[in-house]
């Protein structure tokens, strides 16, 4: 039997090159995708080949349909299937909805949210051909909470709690699952980016008193898409350590 295909967006470094490689630990061949930097998507792509996994590495721009369809495209060709999709990629604009430019936010919404729509869109129908798989979106805290000073990133991290319940519904009748995970602090680029004093506050704003790892959220992904979560669909899964927001 032919190992079963993971397809991460956005899965070059942090949460997703975590899923990458956990996904790789677990059985599946990867698909690596990246947007800009090829040379850590191809460093990702060497511990997944180092796990035993068959790697696929494309880049391509998931804010544009016609870019996500080339990649599902080359994923199907290569591998002849795509058991799992896992929307990961996402950016932040930082600012409050006085601060945030038109631009600022439709830049932050078509990576978070029209991105996976569209890559959701074009990978189901190979789902449904064979009448199995499962699709999980990378959402946040916040898409529950709100976040201060974050009005672009916080509206289309809950976007993608309504498109998870909404696929969930239609899809699971023919055997495919659809969750959300929702990551809090985690220990990335992104959170490491951000002014000392707030990564000070967030770590004292957990009560696990700590930043999560992003294979942690990794894990969770690859449990979700796993056999033993077929009674598991519509769901978001918080990851957070309980953060006092």
């Amino acid at each position: 039997m032919s190992k079963k295909v993971v397809l991460i967006t956005g899965s070059s470094r942090g949460i997703g090159a975590a899923c990458a490689t956990e996904f790789a630990e677990a059985g599946y061949n990867v698909v690596i995708h990246c947007n800009s930097n090829i040379q850590k998507a191809k460093e990702v792509s060497e511990l997944c080949k180092a796990l035993g996994a068959e790697v696929l590495v494309f880049q391509a721009d998931v804010s544009k349909y016609d870019e996500c369809n080339r990649l599902v495209d080359a994923a199907i060709e290569h591998f002849g299937q795509i058991d799992v999709l896992v929307n990961n990629a996402g950016i932040e604009a930082n600012g409050s909805i006085m601060e945030t430019t038109l631009e600022q936010f439709d830049d932050v919404m078509k990576v978070n949210a029209y991105g996976p729509f569209y890559m959701s869109k074009l990978v189901v129908p190979h789902m449904i051909e064979r009448k199995t798989g499962s699709i999980i979106f990378m959402s946040s805290t916040s898409a529950a909470t709100g976040s201060t000073g974050s009005s672009a990133y916080a509206t289309s991290k809950a976007a993608l709690i309504g498109l998870t319940k909404t696929l969930a519904r239609d899809l699971a009748p023919i055997g495919i699952n659809v969750n959300a995970i929702c990551p809090g602090p985690i220990e990335t680029d992104m959170v490491a980016a951000l002014p000392i004093e707030l990564k000070t506050w967030i770590k004292g704003s957990v009560f696990a008193g700590r930043l999560g790892k992003p294979e942690e959220v990794g894990a969770a992904a690859v449990f979700l898409a796993s056999e033993k979560a077929n009674y598991i669909t519509g769901q978001s899964l918080t990851i957070d350590g309980i953060f006092r927001t």
